[in-house]
């Protein structure tokens, strides 16, 4: 990357899927499936909402465009 009229280092990724990848939603939905897990109580629940919606806020702060059509809503 060239930023000022000087580029940064290369640097060698040992680990991760690059971006772009068919396995990257794959890989992100095995990483966060036992999620629910965590979430004994009803306020576990509440807290996790605020959370995503305050994500939600960031990231239309920020023009990151998230796609609504790739979610699924799940209750207790």
């Amino acid at each position: 990357m060239k930023v000022n009229s000087k580029y940064s280092n290369w640097y060698q990724v040992k680990s991760g899927i690059p971006q772009g990848s068919v396995l990257g939603p794959l890989m992100f939905i095995m990483f966060i499936n036992d999620i629910t897990e965590v979430c004994s109580n009803k306020s576990d629940y509440e807290l996790l909402q605020t959370a995503l919606s305050k994500l939600q806020e960031w990231s239309e702060t920020w023009l990151l465009k998230l796609n609504i059509q790739k979610r699924k809503a799940m209750s207790w």
